[in-house]
């Protein structure tokens, strides 16, 4: 296997720089769309278009979001694709165990209650974290 060229490479990285930036706006915009939402329902009585407009919108957004990401594995070669279907996997694992827990230490605790929209922000946080340990241990 012949080295990665240094054109090659700084290419490679500013399109992970590009996706990640893409990402996080993309996040933020759900997280921000989450909140007008929440403030849209608390606002009085709302009529129920107005409701149905407040769920849509993060709804539409995490549609995107996740269309992103199937996109984006699909273009990477079969290494990235091979550490981001696993840091895929591993983050949606660590997902579930996280949300279940949390709901076991609600049940039985009297925790506070986790805000199930948030689960997606949180799978693509663990997720961040793992691909980018993946790459420093792969590089």
């Amino acid at each position: 296997m012949e080295p990665e060229s240094s054109t090659s490479k700084a290419r490679r990285r500013a399109q992970s720089r590009r996706h990640s930036a893409l990402e996080f706006a993309i996040a933020a915009a759900f997280v921000g769309a989450v909140f007008i939402g929440d403030g849209i329902a608390e606002s009085g009585a709302p009529s129920f278009a107005m409701k149905i407009l407040a769920a849509g919108l993060p709804i539409a957004i995490l549609t995107i979001w996740w269309a992103f990401y199937a996109a984006h594995i699909k273009a990477l070669g079969e290494f990235e694709r091979t550490i981001a279907t696993q840091s895929l996997a591993i983050a949606c694992g660590i997902t579930l165990w996280v949300t279940t827990a949390w709901g076991l230490i609600m049940l039985f605790a009297g925790a506070p209650v986790l805000p199930l929209a948030m689960v997606a922000p949180l799978a693509a946080l663990i997720y961040a974290i793992i691909r980018a340990i993946f790459m420093i241990k792969y590089r």
